[in-house]
């Protein structure tokens, strides 16, 4: 869903997503923004392949794998100051969730249900929060952290089954209020972290600019942590964003 927009000649202006199944509108937001068109709601600066693994997790449960208050999931979240390089911002979160039609309808989860915001998700979920930080410099960048951790700890690889479907959906359409975009996706090679882990990119193109998006996941028990890169840059930087996951994991051990 487009969120906050303005007319501004021929192309919209709207805020940037804050989850994964808003991809629309970070393509729209995106293009608009590389074209130069601004935002009501910029931020003040301030300061190939298996789609999942596994391991087996046995023994007693682990303290960063066990159910989180919404307190504990915000405290893991990484402070700016800890982001690599400079010209960070934050970005205000959203409470909005959109569930675009995709064509064929089979590769819908690939979509909706790769995200935590999924509706279907909403009474499976203890705690979930989120962080957004954009970076104008570094190409109209924009990096999601999020900690959600759910009731049933089954639950948990919901998303993951969800991105195992790109080996079957490698072309697929979405559609939103009247807007229908041509997605591409690929399985890439996760980060080891976790007992669980998915990776992948999907990419669209809107108004002649291209935007991919990676999305890794890892399941730790009851949580699951997720790392969401939006760029028109389609060069993977989770190695490069792996210490802010690993931390992650570090403060929710921390904090047991």
């Amino acid at each position: 869903m487009l969120r906050n927009h303005q007319w501004q000649g021929p192309l919209w202006c709207a805020d940037m997503f804050t989850r994964t199944s808003l991809l629309i509108a970070a393509a729209v937001a995106l293009s608009a923004a590389l074209a130069g068109c601004g935002s009501e709601n910029d931020s003040a600066d301030t300061a190939d392949k298996p789609a999942t693994s596994a391991s087996p997790t046995g023994g007693a449960e682990k303290p960063e794998g066990r159910l989180l208050t919404a307190a504990d999931a915000k405290a893991a979240l990484p402070a700016i100051s800890e982001l690599p390089g400079s010209g960070w911002t934050t970005a205000p979160a959203s409470t909005e969730t959109t569930e675009p039609k995709v064509t064929p309808e089979k590769c819908s989860p690939v979509m909706n249900e790769i995200s935590t915001d999924y509706t279907g998700y909403k009474s499976k979920l203890a705690a979930r929060e989120n962080i957004t930080f954009t970076n104008e410099a570094a190409g109209q960048t924009e990096l999601l952290f999020e900690v959600a951790s759910w009731t049933n700890e089954a639950d948990s690889q919901l998303p993951l089954t969800a991105a195992q479907l790109v080996e079957n959906c490698k072309t697929f359409s979405a559609t939103e209020e009247g807007l229908t975009l041509e997605f591409t996706a690929e399985t890439l090679t996760p980060l080891q972290i976790g007992e669980q882990q998915a990776a992948v990119r999907l990419a669209a193109e809107f108004q002649g600019t291209k935007i991919y998006l990676t999305v890794f996941e890892a399941r730790i028990g009851h949580n699951l942590i997720s790392m969401v890169q939006t760029s028109p840059d389609p060069t993977d930087k989770s190695n490069e964003y792996k210490p802010l996951v690993e931390s992650i994991v570090t403060d929710l051990q921390k904090t047991a």
